[in-house]
């Protein structure tokens, strides 16, 4: 994986100095790492109650480096040893998950154990995206945890 930082120089790293973007881009950082956390705390949650085990898939649906390492840093902190499926863009992860384009011939019986989903993608959008999940009988109860960094409410309710 290409990481746009070297050792912890993200901006949530231990990076000394401002946020790339100023006080909007540095709260933005925040809620997003706190989401992260929170699915994070859940996921170790399940565990105890023995519901992850490592052969599951967790789909991160993310087209912003920097978020995709946040959340990949979040999920090594809580030792969560599951295998991380990662795709940039809302068309890969409709791909991804009914087993068409790129992953055609993907054994479309083995569902991830939850989707980690952002809502401003590219090429389809991450509310377009939720509404094909729960639009098919295949995966309307996979669980989706929505992750923005948007300060808009209406995305938030629209999720």
């Amino acid at each position: 994986m290409a990481t746009p930082y070297h050792g912890e120089t993200s901006p949530r790293g231990g990076c000394p100095g401002p946020v790339p973007g100023g006080d909007e881009a540095s709260q933005g950082l925040d809620v997003y790492e706190q989401m992260v956390d929170s699915f994070a705390n859940r996921a170790k949650a399940w565990r105890r109650r023995g519901s992850v085990v490592k052969e599951e898939v967790i789909l991160l649906v993310e087209d912003n480096p920097d978020d995709e390492l946040l959340t990949r840093r979040a999920l090594e902190e809580n030792n969560l040893c599951n295998e991380l499926v990662v795709v940039h863009d809302g068309e890969q992860a409709l791909d991804y998950l009914f087993g068409t384009g790129s992953y055609e011939g993907r054994d479309t019986s083995v569902m991830p154990q939850v989707i980690l989903l952002d809502l401003g993608l590219p090429k389809v959008d991450g509310l377009e995206v939720l509404e094909r999940v729960r639009s098919d009988e295949r995966t309307r109860r996979l669980p989706v945890v929505v992750l923005t960094s948007s300060p808009e409410e209406q995305d938030r309710v629209e999720s």
